[in-house]
């Protein structure tokens, strides 16, 4: 199976980020990945190739450098740009991504998950709350968050749109 990378940076392509998909012919099942408070570093990109490698179209937005941090790293400053952060320009940026990823011809909109690491743009449990608004109402999609270990926590779908 032949895997396609893209890199995009907000300055040239309006979102930022790292999508990795299957080479075929009909669109088929998506995954969108909120990376960690670290940032979209390269752990991330390797987890966009193995999601693509079991047939999903891939994901992964810098959500640091589409809030106007473009810093190729933010393991220092991921912290920092969380806390000053106000919950509504996350979102903002989530749904910035989640739109980019339906838009994409390899990924059906009905088979659409998002999963997002561990601290990913949560205090307390707010960043779960943040990965249930961007399911879209009625989908067959699944969303979840991984937290520290092995164990996944299922979200509620809610009412963004799918288009």
């Amino acid at each position: 199976m032949r895997i396609i990378e893209k890199a995009f940076a907000t300055k040239q392509h309006g979102v930022a980020g790292f999508l990795s998909y299957p080479e075929r012919t009909e669109p088929g099942p998506a995954l969108f990945l909120i990376h960690p408070k670290g940032g979209l570093g390269e752990y991330i990109k390797t987890e966009t190739r193995k999601f693509a490698r079991l047939g999903y179209t891939t994901f992964a937005i810098n959500v640091f450098e589409q809030l106007g941090y473009p810093e190729p790293t933010h393991i220092v400053s991921g912290s920092q740009i969380q806390a000053k952060t106000p919950d509504p320009e996350f979102t903002r940026v989530l749904t910035e991504g989640w739109r980019f990823l339906l838009k994409q011809p390899t990924v059906n909109k009905s088979r659409v998950a998002v999963c997002g690491y561990c601290n990913s743009f949560c205090r307390g449990n707010a960043g779960s709350a943040r990965v249930r608004r961007l399911l879209p109402h009625g989908s067959r999609g699944a969303g979840f968050a991984a937290q520290a270990g092995p164990s996944l926590r299922e979200c509620e779908e809610d009412s963004l749109p799918i288009n």
